[in-house]
């Protein structure tokens, strides 16, 4: 069966589109919970949501090329490096400034969940998981709208089911 509307590839999306997908994933994830694979993602998302702020503040008015943005987000390595090498620089003498320090308050604890994660072989409990999301939700509800007029994320879900709750056939399998 054709496809009518295929989305592009995703090397060739947007910031925002990538964000959208990718917190997508961190949702599912977190209804199959997986909880660990689920902060992994949201930490993915929050730093997407980085280079989304990076580029559109440094490609105003060609201040500097693509390919010079690209090479500067590589090399700050990371959601850490990207907010204390450049956003936090980029809005040090801003009216978002108070509010952009907070933020980066809680990418340091996303950041330091999601390492733990990847770097220690941690394995998180669901109350880890849904604060870690409710913080990366907040971080990319507040700064990709500043530049995605319309942008709208799904909240972190209230409840989800654990296979004790679930009816129908799945749960007599």
């Amino acid at each position: 069966m054709a496809r009518t509307a295929a989305k592009p590839p995703y090397r060739e999306r947007t910031d925002a589109q990538k964000i959208l997908a990718n917190w997508a994933k961190t949702r599912g994830l977190l209804r199959k919970r997986e909880y660990s694979m689920a902060i992994v993602r949201a930490a993915i998302s929050v730093e997407l949501a980085a280079n989304l702020v990076i580029r559109n503040e440094y490609g105003r008015a060609g201040e500097k090329s693509t390919d010079e943005i690209d090479r500067l987000l590589v090399a700050a390595n990371g959601m850490r490096g990207k907010f204390q090498r450049h956003i936090l620089k980029i809005f040090k003498s801003t009216p978002q400034r108070a509010e952009v320090a907070g933020l980066n308050r809680l990418c340091v604890e996303i950041n330091d969940h999601r390492n733990s994660v990847v770097h220690s072989g941690l394995f998180k409990k669901k109350e880890e998981a849904r604060e870690v999301l409710e913080k990366a939700y907040s971080v990319i509800s507040t700064m990709v709208p500043w530049y995605e007029v319309g942008f709208s994320l799904k909240r972190v879900p209230e409840t989800f089911n654990s296979p004790s709750q679930r009816t129908g056939a799945s749960a007599r399998r």
